[in-house]
């Protein structure tokens, strides 16, 4: 708008100041672009006789044309005191990307033909892929060169940037007055100082970009006194900082304390003393702990070399009743030290095994079976029993009732104390391999 006010006043300024900022005129390119493409593309569908590819080069001058035109009535307008457009001039010196964008969507809709709407109603997606493949087709063939595009972007800035947010305005009369402005405009091109950075910025974006710069160097954000690049700060915090809070050494015996990591020395020469009564206390009870465990291992060793002692004698019981043991026991041996032994005896031999045969021999059987060895044995061990005319069948279907719970006779026992294999032949085996220390099986007879 200054520009068309002060045409007389710029006579004879012929050098123009041609800065402006690349990211805007980049953005604005790309629109472009984008609109070539989708303009190109809505014009021809459904047209049998047309592509994209054959409008696109009258539809890139009309483009050209269409986006100059309105950018320059819009500011013509509102000098004139014409139609408000208040709002669409401060999106365009505010935001001139958007207000490109507006003049684009106006632009395509007006070379939208019918069946363009119809398609577009129901293959949107195919739309959009078309417009994306021929964009793509479009910079690959350099149909429109970029310093043709960054040309007319540049135009419609200048035309629509009234306040020289966007672009720098100056003229000169001279081409050293120019060249000294250069170098100092605010739109001149810079490149980053951070070693191992390659970004380029116009220099009113210089706060900006050193900002987030990845390369620059930062003090140490936990007060050492190294600088580290702004990428590497967590990285660095978190390992080999000096100032990185650590625990102690001795932490996991008393010790809670926090501390630099440099101070490490430090710290293990004030708390010295602390540190050796932890260690004492942890000795003591260690210390402790070994001499329990000496006194219940002799325990048990006593307990088992006197339960050894007894099973030759209860062994050879076993074996002369023909897998019998008649439970009848005098003052000499506890209640719970013939259990014990005859534990020991049944890990020995691995498994017990009652025959079809042996069982023809037994007038009655009676199955006790003690989880808890502290259990004190019942007046009766009768809990169920079964007469050998009835046969092994009756023996294998009790022995089932019993640990399923369906008989009056029937105990309660966790299936991971008890494991029965009933064999062929009515063989009644009881491993206790793994359960020897939870069970206790009598087979008594009367015979």
């Amino acid at each position: 708008m200054d520009n068309l006010e002060n045409t007389s006043e710029d006579k004879g300024l012929n050098f123009l100041c041609n800065l402006s900022d690349v990211e805007v005129v980049h953005s604005m390119t790309q629109l472009l672009l984008h609109a070539l493409a989708t303009a190109s593309v809505d014009s021809t569908t459904g047209d049998m006789f047309k592509s994209p590819a054959s409008v696109a080069i009258g539809m890139k001058t009309e483009l050209s044309g269409y986006m100059s035109q309105r950018s320059e009535t819009l500011v013509r307008q509102s000098m004139d005191g014409g139609e408000d457009h208040s709002d669409q001039l401060t999106k365009a010196s505010s935001r001139p990307t958007e207000f490109l964008s507006d003049l684009i969507d106006e632009f395509v809709t007006s070379k939208r033909g019918m069946l363009s709407h119809v398609s577009g109603l129901f293959s949107s997606e195919s739309r959009l892929n078309k417009i994306k493949d021929f964009m793509q087709k479009l910079e690959t063939d350099n149909s429109w060169a970029q310093d043709e595009r960054k040309a007319t972007a540049w135009a419609i800035l200048e035309n629509i940037d009234s306040k020289g947010i966007f672009h720098c305005p100056e003229r000169f009369d001279m081409p050293d007055k120019l060249a000294e402005h250069t170098s100092q405009c605010k739109f001149r091109i810079l490149n980053c100082t951070n070693d191992g950075c390659v970004a380029s910025f116009c220099a009113i974006h210089t706060e900006k970009h050193d900002a987030v710069c990845p390369f620059k160097l930062l003090p140490c954000e936990q007060l050492c006194e190294q600088h580290v690049m702004r990428s590497e700060m967590d990285k660095h915090c978190g390992t080999v900082c000096p100032m990185k809070l650590t625990n102690c050494p001795f932490f996991r015996i008393g010790c809670e304390t926090a501390f630099p990591q440099c101070s490490l020395d430090n710290h293990c020469s004030r708390f010295l003393q602390t540190h050796l009564m932890y260690v004492v206390k942890v000795i003591t009870r260690q210390g402790d702990c070994v001499n329990d465990m000496d006194q219940r291992l002799q325990l048990l060793e006593k307990e088992y070399l006197f339960s050894f002692s007894t099973v030759n004698t209860l062994s050879e019981a076993f074996c002369v009743q023909g897998w019998t043991f008649v439970g009848r026991f005098n003052s000499k041996f506890s209640w719970r030290t013939c259990c014990n032994s005859i534990i020991i005896g049944l890990a020995l031999r691995r498994s017990f095994q009652v025959t079809a045969q042996a069982a023809s021999k037994f007038c009655k059987y009676v199955l006790y079976v003690c989880v808890h060895r502290n259990m004190q044995p019942p007046k009766s061990c009768k809990l169920l029993s079964c007469t050998a005319p009835e046969g092994p069948d009756h023996v294998r279907k009790t022995l089932s009732n019993a640990v399923c719970g369906t008989s009056k006779y029937s105990f309660h026992l966790p299936i991971s104390f008890l494991l029965f294999t009933l064999i062929e032949g009515c063989v009644v085996q009881i491993n206790l391999e793994s359960f020897y220390h939870l069970l206790v099986i009598f087979l008594i007879s009367d015979v």
